[in-house]
């Protein structure tokens, strides 16, 4: 696979529920998130083969 760095963007979200950490028995803590994204970026890619 091969790209270009991807290019960070800061992010905002309002979450008001989140159980999805609940049912692994994750504690998530009290601060807020550090969230990112990035814009659409073309990736090349090669398909897998077996190496011997």
């Amino acid at each position: 696979m091969h790209h270009h760095p991807w290019l960070l963007q800061n992010a905002e979200a309002e979450i008001s529920v989140n159980t999805v950490t609940d049912a692994h028995g994750i504690t998530l803590p009290e601060s807020d998130p550090l969230l990112h994204y990035a814009k659409k970026q073309d990736v090349l890619f090669w398909p897998l083969r077996k190496w011997s």
